[in-house]
């Protein structure tokens, strides 16, 4: 990270002090990279507000409490993965963050849970009845 980003982190923190929450988005999770050394200086700066950090690139979902907040990083939606399951933090998802009076709450949805916009279309059910009877 350049000099500028993290004036620009720090000047954003400090123009948004009376937040309820901040979000930290990435793509990589520089807190679990030691030759992101100069993630340190950024991690500090929110410490004493809530708030919560995204990244991705490993592939792997995992959660970390750590500097007063919670730092996540997101498995796949639809990239290559070994798809191996959620006690390997390797599946497919999206994340959906409902923000309460008291925080964020975070729900995992798994992309095989979640019905695309033709559920219920005629053609769907035709070929599930058909599925159904073969079996």
């Amino acid at each position: 990270m350049s000099g500028a980003q993290i004036a620009y982190a720090a000047d954003a923190l400090a123009s948004n002090a009376g937040v309820r929450w901040t979000f930290v988005f990435m793509h990589r999770p520089m807190w679990a990279d030691a030759k992101f050394a100069e993630w340190k200086r950024i991690e500090s700066l929110p410490a004493g507000r809530a708030h919560t950090a995204f990244a991705g690139h490993v592939h792997a979902y995992s959660m970390h409490e750590r500097n007063g907040g919670t730092y996540l990083t997101r498995a796949t939606t639809g990239a290559h993965s070994p798809l191996l399951g959620e006690q390997f933090g390797t599946f497919d998802h999206v994340v959906w963050v409902t923000m309460t009076d008291s925080g964020p709450r975070i729900a995992n949805l798994l992309l095989d849970g979640i019905l695309d916009q033709r559920a219920g279309h005629p053609e769907v059910q035709a070929a599930e009845a058909s599925a159904v009877e073969a079996r």
